[in-house]
């Protein structure tokens, strides 16, 4: 339980908190709660005919009508998020690849297919003039390293949405599944 204390100084710090400054920044961050579709409520267009046809089943159970209709947008609200839980750890099933030199330099090289052009021009200069200059190794060196860099930024990026995403969807599971137990909860007290 949060104390008085901590729950004031959350509430000075809120009001300090100014948001996004930018139009940009604004509208980026309006879009932040319908990037996967979870907060959505459910569309009757899409689930019409499944909400009708359980709410219908649910009533031949006592049931009133709204009652029914409500406990039936929960549990498609939360099969909806369970449904985004399984993607999601789907896509984890792959086996991680330790980031050894050996990988990064393959998983750049795919990404950036200059770098082998970058090795070619090297061999055909040591080919046709017998030497390559220092100064060219170092500049193809210094390109190659950015590559590698580049790549490792990206993967890192892309590891992170990846745990932020995770993290998200555990949230609105456990949101959803609040819900309907509370639903399920009121359903049993009336």
């Amino acid at each position: 339980m949060t104390s008085p204390q901590k729950r004031q100084a959350n509430r000075r710090n809120a009001l300090r908190s100014s948001g996004p400054k930018t139009d940009e920044g604004r509208i980026k961050s309006s879009l932040n709660a319908v990037k996967h579709g979870l907060s959505h409520p459910i569309d009757p267009l899409i689930h019409g005919p499944i909400v009708s046809g359980v709410s219908e089943l649910l009533r031949h159970d006592d049931l009133d009508g709204s009652q029914a209709h409500e406990l039936v947008i929960k549990i498609l609200d939360y099969e909806r998020n369970v449904a985004h839980q399984l993607k999601i750890f789907q896509g984890w099933q792959e086996p991680e690849l330790e980031l050894t030199p050996e990988v990064v330099d393959a998983k750049t090289r795919k990404r950036y297919p200059e770098i082998d052009m970058l090795d070619e021009m090297i061999q055909d200069e040591l080919f046709f003039t017998g030497r390559v200059s220092a100064k060219d190794v170092k500049k193809v060196a210094r390109i190659k390293e950015a590559m590698h860099s580049d790549w490792t930024k990206l993967h890192n990026r892309q590891t992170r949405a990846a745990v932020r995403d995770a993290n998200n969807a555990t949230r609105y599971l456990k949101r959803s599944s609040k819900q309907l137990i509370k639903s399920l909860k009121a359903l049993g007290n009336a």
